[in-house]
């Protein structure tokens, strides 16, 4: 029977109130870290109870009654060794035939461990839910932006499936490094991998690793950057090149880094320039979201853009570190959001191509709406998600 208690972490007690004498079970020094060659009373148990849990516990033990003998509850318990763990308590109270309250016997278990999973659970759920949320806001900006730049469906189609795998990418990415960070050399050639090839483009610059905000915000001002040298840039003419280099300020002091852009040998650019939502994404995304700097001008040799972002706090937030290493072992957290990811552009695919069949072809699919709610399971748990609104097609 020891050894199962032992096992269990679970300590068996007796207690006479009357006398104020208690008895525990041989592991009790090993849960409550007392020494089990020296006496420790009930009073002794009752003072080390945490201060904001004592008036409780001992509430419930003097409440106690011959019609309500039995109690469970749940509290922390400060020991010697300055350790706090929780504890958890069931007993069962014995009157005598005049109803006097004679003794109390029951099980406490160390459910510490419990506790600590209980908590890191509900801040990855809280992340989640903060993460999610942030997702289906951006969606739905980029769904309305790029509807209203579009001239025909199959563009928006293409357009918006782009700016999505974009945004999947670098969650790729930031699932792979445990959302410690990314690279800024893997972000690059990740965004620029499906247009281009060693011929085409030139990367250099020192490792810089970006945190998880910086990591989505440079991902998707690189996609329109690429994007755009794609259709109407360098990267639509056999004869261009794509350079990307980038730096930072000097450790002692702000940091800063700087990402140059710059395009050589397209087709000549005609003015005016017209700018569309990439253009206006990539002028005030980084602004907006990291408070960095961008200048970006078309010249007769091709796009040119200067991004500047302050590093300074950089992935060692508080927040985000804590975040992070709550995060770096719980798979399913990455899981759960990268099968969201893989739904929402299928569920997007096949609400846009319904809305095409139902539609006149002659008429614009205005009051067409994609759906704004995502379930992702994580821990066996169904979180439910959804943003005010709909995401309609203008």
């Amino acid at each position: 029977m020891q050894e199962a208690l032992t096992a269990g972490a679970v300590t068996a007690f007796e207690w006479d109130p009357r006398s104020g004498r208690s008895q525990r079970s041989e592991n009790a020094a090993q849960i409550l870290g007392f020494d089990p060659q020296q006496p420790f009373s009930a009073a002794q148990f009752l003072a080390r109870v945490r201060p904001d849990d004592r008036a409780r516990f001992k509430g419930i033990i003097d409440g106690v009654r011959i019609d309500s003998p039995s109690y469970s509850l749940t509290f922390r318990f400060v020991r010697p060794d300055g350790r706090e763990v929780w504890l958890e308590e069931t007993s069962r109270a014995a009157f005598d035939s005049a109803g006097r309250f004679v003794r109390l016997k029951g099980l406490t278990r160390d459910i510490t461990r419990r506790k600590q999973a209980e908590k890191r659970q509900d801040l990855l759920i809280t992340e989640l839910d903060h993460r999610v949320k942030n997702v289906l806001a951006r969606v739905a900006a980029v769904v309305m932006h790029t509807r209203r730049r579009c001239g025909t469906m199959d563009e928006f189609v293409k357009a918006l499936h782009g700016r999505i795998q974009s945004m999947a990418a670098a969650h790729s990415l930031l699932s792979q490094g445990r959302w410690s960070g990314v690279g800024l050399t893997d972000l690059i050639r990740h965004q620029l991998a499906p247009y281009t090839t060693d011929a085409n483009t030139t990367i250099s610059g020192p490792d810089v690793m970006l945190t998880s905000a910086q990591t989505q915000a440079v991902a998707m001002v690189v996609h329109e950057l690429v994007t755009n040298a794609a259709k109407h840039g360098a990267l639509s003419s056999p004869d261009g090149r794509v350079s990307v280099s980038w730096d930072r300020t000097a450790a002692d002091v702000p940091a800063i880094l700087t990402i140059t852009w710059r395009e050589i040998g397209g087709p000549p650019i005609k003015a005016p320039v017209k700018f569309g939502y990439g253009s206006s994404l990539i002028r005030d995304l980084i602004p907006h979201e990291l408070g960095g700097t961008v200048e970006l001008a078309f010249t007769c040799d091709g796009a040119c853009c200067e991004i500047e972002i302050p590093l300074a706090g950089g992935a060692k937030l508080p927040r985000e570190e804590a975040l992070r290493r709550a995060i770096m072992d719980y798979d399913a957290l990455n899981t759960g959001v990268r099968k969201f990811f893989k739904k929402l552009r299928v569920t997007a695919q096949r609400e846009i191509e319904k809305a095409v069949r139902n539609a006149d072809a002659k008429r614009k699919l205005t009051g067409t709406t994609l759906p704004t709610r995502a379930v992702v399971t994580v821990g066996g748990v169904d979180l439910k998600f959804e943003v005010d609104g709909d995401i309609e097609l203008a």
